[in-house]
């Protein structure tokens, strides 16, 4: 079985485009109309997600002193995962405390699982 380890700092790529750039992009295509002031009960929804991934972006440029990019040698399915184990563990913590999370703890379970049995497919595991 792949053991999922710690990875090593990511290496600059100023020659390519960063991924929350492409992240932005997607979303605000996705939810344009939400975006662009029709009125939409997920429209100031959408405009907090969109803030708060240049936030996110701006605080992984300050702690890792480059942007996310691909080939940065590090591996992204693994990163995905370990965030994934995480967020797991903050979704039953909230649960346990009272929040209507239930669906979304176990939609991150049943995530985490199709994640790690595409990680090993990947490297000819079983």
């Amino acid at each position: 079985m792949t053991s999922i380890t710690d990875q090593p700092a990511p290496t600059p790529r100023p020659d390519l485009i960063p991924v929350w750039d492409h992240v932005v992009m997607d979303f605000r295509l996705r939810f344009e109309d939400a975006l662009d002031g029709v009125d939409d009960d997920n429209k100031d929804v959408a405009w907090q997600v969109l803030n708060d991934m240049r936030e996110r972006d701006e605080l992984g440029r300050a702690r890792y002193g480059t942007p996310l990019t691909t080939n940065n040698g590090r591996d992204p399915l693994v990163d995905a995962y370990q965030e994934m184990l995480d967020g797991v563990a903050y979704l039953k913590a909230a649960w346990l405390e009272g929040q209507p999370v239930r669906y979304l703890y176990y939609k991150q379970i049943d995530g985490l699982i199709v994640l790690r049995r595409f990680i090993l497919a990947r490297e000819g595991s079983k």
